[in-house]
């Protein structure tokens, strides 16, 4: 009978799959942190409300996201690490729901800044989690495997411009 290996390129199975799912967690909240931008006139129109207000959308996640990333050391110290990384991933899918059922632009922007509260702990907790489990020896080679993906994310997440036609029809930056 032939042995499943224990490790891959020097990283034991069980480090890599809490990998994956940190990754998966972080790709949700940086994908979050742009997409939004690319339907800010639509969800203008559809709650009727001007689009200087719809904006604090925007910067409410963000600065909520900002805000805790901070307190994410203390918290993980304080609450688990563990507890805090799943509490946080329940948060910001929670508020990503909660923003499909806004019914006015403030209730959106109360519902963005809860997700963003559970989307900026997300990926540090989630580092944290990685580097308990690597140990000191591995958590180079892990943070490696990490953050390719979240590199090669952060161009997709909507933050490239795209060509769309202008007021005269011809085309523009935008």
């Amino acid at each position: 009978m032939r042995r499943l290996p224990r490790s891959i390129g020097g990283v034991e199975i069980e480090v890599l799959e809490i990998a994956a799912v940190v990754i998966v967690g972080a790709l949700m909240a940086i994908l979050d942190t742009t997409i939004v931008n690319i339907a800010l006139r639509t969800i203008s129109q559809d709650l009727r409300a001007p689009l200087n207000l719809i904006q604090w959308t925007v910067t409410g996640y963000l600065l909520a996201l900002a805000t805790v990333i901070p307190l994410s050391g203390w918290i993980s110290e304080r609450f688990d690490a563990k507890r805090v990384w799943m509490t946080s991933v329940a948060l910001f899918m929670g508020g990503s729901a909660l923003c499909g059922l806004a019914w006015s632009p403030e209730v959106l922007i109360v519902f963005r800044v809860l997700q963003g509260i559970g989307g900026g702990l997300i990926m540090p907790v989630g580092i944290t989690l990685l580097t308990q489990a690597a140990g000191p020896r591995k958590v180079g080679r892990v943070m490696s495997i990490v953050g390719v993906p979240m590199l090669l994310t952060w161009p997709s997440a909507g933050a490239r411009r795209s060509r769309r036609p202008g007021r005269d029809g011809r085309a523009c930056r935008g």
